[in-house]
């Protein structure tokens, strides 16, 4: 063998055998040819616990993963995540790609897939998710409690701007609108997570004197 290629062939022995994704090769007919040392560590087994097994034997749901071999022998890959089983009987979450390789004659040869788990960022993502569940009913409390006082006070400003003239109620007014806008922009917030509107400079002396006359 040209030396060249022997050594393109050491690095991918070498990246295949390092790899801290979990990497199983497979024939056409789902039983399990060769996988690396990351795969073995991941499930619990030993090399030759494995070979000559069924992929289908490594998953929590032997329907799906026996429904995604074929997607991937019919499409040529496929991307997802499906929950693991380990020798021990333990599950995680792995987020899993597989494709189709090719032989010299360009016909189907075998699968490739590899494997990442991702069980503790699926458990923070749902975590998350909780909170801002959490965080949108707080929100929604708030909001509801504080709209009647506000609504009662814009009520009373309207009222008292109808017997009197005063700089000192149009500047409550607008404070009390500024107020319900902030309300608006938390309730969306928390119920959306994302940015309220575009940015721009403010000029921070006036911001600040504009403050100190409503107080």
């Amino acid at each position: 063998m040209d030396e060249g290629v022997q050594g393109v062939s050491d690095i991918y022995k070498l990246a295949y055998e390092s790899a801290l994704a979990g990497i199983a090769i497979a024939d056409l007919q789902g039983n399990l040819c060769k996988v690396n040392p990351a795969f073995t560590d991941m499930w619990g087994y030993d090399e030759d616990e494995v070979i000559d097994q069924p992929v289908t034997d490594f998953w929590a749901d032997p329907a799906k993963a026996a429904s995604v071999a074929e997607d991937v022998i019919e499409h040529g890959e496929w991307e997802g995540t499906l929950v693991a089983e380990t020798k021990d009987g333990n599950t995680f979450e792995a987020q899993a790609s597989a494709s189709v390789v090719t032989n010299e004659d360009g016909e189907p040869a075998y699968i490739m897939s590899s494997f990442i788990d991702i069980s503790e960022l699926a458990s923070r993502e749902r975590e998350l998710q909780h909170k801002n569940e959490q965080l949108e009913q707080f929100a929604s409390a708030i909001s509801h409690d504080l709209r009647n006082p506000l609504n009662v006070v814009q009520g009373r400003i309207e009222l008292a701007q109808t017997e009197h003239e005063s700089d000192h109620l149009s500047e409550a007014a607008s404070a009390l609108e500024r107020a319900q806008a902030i309300l608006d922009d938390v309730l969306t917030l928390a119920r959306e997570g994302e940015e309220l509107g575009e940015t721009e400079p403010v000029d921070l002396a006036m911001v600040t004197n504009t403050c100190w006359r409503v107080s």
